[in-house]
């Protein structure tokens, strides 16, 4: 059974080399904890380590790839098999793709994973119709948007375009997310936020205010700088502090 995928895997990657499409990383299946009829994955918990380190890793260095393999392509709650402990000290793994589908907002996949070290994030796709398709009719994704909405001859953005144009527009390939504090949530709202340092030494920072008033807020670094101001209700606001 591995062998097939071994050699699916590689040429695949090398099928879109050849159209001028460089692939960064590959995983070995999607949400490999959802298993069921009609769904186009495999459910493998216990193999996927092996079938990585003896099989698609091997194939994809003789074949003279340098593709990553990413681990766990599924959702944040199951925090034990984002990396297993038997891929720890491997050559593979090199990241986790985690799935943010328990979140409500457009921030939990922009906001959320930077908070927490990621070093990018990307959306389920670019465009979907106005049915959130195509998707297969058994197993799909019924729910996932695209950034933008295809319909009628038109397109219109969703809210998660707009969330991920405030990072990728103030926070350039090579920037460093910050370590930061402030960022809680009530009841009836919160404010959460994310900085960087940038490579051109600016630092943007990216504020989300979901409560149903305007809020002031003082930003503060540990050098003794600081920059206060207003914040529209419902809102995301990106500030870029000029270089220390």
């Amino acid at each position: 059974m591995p062998v097939p995928l071994r050699n699916i895997s590689s040429k695949y990657i090398q099928a879109y080399e050849k159209l001028g499409t460089h692939i960064d990383a590959i995983t070995t299946q999607n949400e490999p904890l959802h298993s069921q009829a009609g769904y186009s994955m495999m459910y493998m918990s216990d193999e996927s380590a092996r079938l990585v380190q003896n099989y698609v890793g091997p194939a994809l260095v003789q074949a003279g790839l340098n593709t990553d393999i990413w681990a766990y392509d599924h959702n944040t709650d199951v925090k034990d098999a984002i990396l297993p402990s038997e891929h720890h000290q491997r050559a593979w793994p090199n990241a986790g793709p985690p799935h943010p589908h328990h979140g409500n907002q457009a921030a939990d996949f922009t906001m959320g994973p930077l908070q927490n070290w990621a070093s990018g994030v990307m959306a389920w796709t670019l465009g979907t119709n106005d049915q959130h398709g195509p998707h297969l009719s058994s197993g799909g994704c019924a729910n996932c948007r695209g950034l933008m909405t295809i319909a009628n001859g038109g397109y219109t953005f969703n809210l998660a375009d707009y969330m991920m144009a405030q990072f990728s527009k103030s926070m350039p390939p090579g920037a460093i997310v910050l370590s930061g504090t402030g960022s809680y949530t009530y009841s009836n709202g919160g404010v959460q936020s994310v900085a960087s340092l940038n490579p051109d030494g600016t630092r943007p920072v990216v504020v989300e205010n979901t409560f149903s008033n305007n809020i002031y807020i003082t930003l503060s670094t540990k050098s003794g700088q600081e920059w206060s101001g207003d914040f529209p209700s419902q809102s995301v606001t990106t500030w870029v502090l000029p270089a220390a």
